[in-house]
């Protein structure tokens, strides 16, 4: 799998991931299927959040509409906030480790 961040709004302070899967051999991408994986990580790949990330459950990117499912099509790309950001719907997963323990 992929998943890398693509650029920086530093304007808004949102953080887009190219977000799917790779050929090695073709080069093709295709987006992430359902059921695939349990959970997804991502890093800020910046000085001010190295080393935290956001851990987020295959079942929340699936109603965010980001994994491919029968009545989904799925996206290559994932939008997330910066930590700091007011209204972010990912924040109950900054750093979210007690999730593994259950």
């Amino acid at each position: 799998m992929c998943s890398h961040l693509k650029h920086k709004n530093k304007e808004k302070n949102t953080f887009t991931y190219q977000f799917h899967m790779s050929d090695s051999k073709s080069g093709e991408k295709e987006v992430i299927k359902q059921d695939e994986y349990d959970y997804f990580i991502f890093e800020i790949a910046t000085e001010k959040y190295k080393g935290n990330y956001y851990i987020i459950p295959e079942n929340v990117l699936i109603k965010k509409g980001v994994i491919k499912t029968k009545d989904k099509k799925g996206s290559s790309c994932l939008s997330i906030l910066s930590p700091d950001s007011k209204n972010n719907w990912a924040i109950q997963y900054y750093n979210n480790f007690d999730q593994f323990r259950q």
